[in-house]
């Protein structure tokens, strides 16, 4: 999406889908400037959180107790609103979410 493209132009990306096109991602992404770091095709029936603790372990680091929440570590846009309220993706600490339409953000 040439929206999300803009916005991940300014920092380095992982982009974590259900597209099988993971080349043609890459690719289209390269030609708009974004540091694509990686693109991971999740299989259907798995949480991309399990997908994002993978690329970025860092994700699942806890917080010493008493301590102030973790700044944001990386930020999860998806269009559904079930990828965005699964539960594992919303207990990630650090993990800033963003529920993306076409057109805008909610």
């Amino acid at each position: 999406d040439p929206e999300l493209a803009g916005l991940a132009a300014l920092h380095p990306t992982h982009v974590i889908t259900r597209n099988s096109h993971a080349a043609e991602i890459a690719t289209f992404l390269e030609l708009q400037g974004v540091p694509v770091q990686g693109v991971v095709v999740v299989r259907k029936g798995e949480s991309k959180a399990t997908a994002m603790l993978r690329t970025l372990p860092a994700l699942a680091a806890e917080e010493p107790e008493g301590a102030r929440p973790a700044p944001t570590r990386a930020v999860f846009v998806d269009d559904g609103v079930q990828e965005v309220c699964d539960e594992r993706v919303a207990t990630l600490p650090g993990l800033f979410r963003v529920l993306f339409r076409r057109g805008g953000v909610i």
